[in-house]
């Protein structure tokens, strides 16, 4: 099954650099996350993005840490419930989030800055495809 995985960061400057891999496979993937797993999962400026082409369906880390399922057909659905329950991800009806309430972004004080990663980023192989301006 083809994936990419997409990494993006909140600046202070409010742009969102999105970053793209070619089709790598779930080894690749799950490699990737293992080596980088302060910088990208613990990081608090970052949403990481994984898609899968076959089912047109994404399954994302938000920046506030909220996982999220998007895809245009239920086959992966019974799948992605399962893996999410076994690893005790609170099912939610509503999604509530703190994007518009008064919050910190944070990031480990062993991950890399927005400079320092997006090198290690391109070290890596993925590529810098955008970056969009958010509203203030």
């Amino acid at each position: 099954m083809a994936r990419r995985r997409r990494v993006s960061g909140l600046s202070p400057t409010r742009a969102t650099d999105v970053w793209l891999t070619s089709r790598v496979n779930a080894k690749k993937i799950l490699r990737f996350l293992d080596d980088h797993d302060v910088e990208l999962l613990g990081n608090g400026h970052l949403e990481l993005s994984i898609y899968v082409r076959a089912h047109k369906a994404t399954l994302r880390l938000t920046e506030h840490k909220t996982v999220v399922w998007l895809a245009d057909e239920h086959a992966l659905e019974a799948d992605v419930t399962n893996w999410l329950r076994e690893l005790d991800v609170p099912r939610v009806d509503q999604l509530v989030t703190v994007r518009d309430g008064a919050h910190f972004h944070y990031r480990p004080a062993k991950s890399r800055d927005r400079k320092k990663l997006g090198e290690e980023l391109y070290r890596q192989r993925l590529r810098k495809v955008d970056t969009v301006k958010r509203p203030s």
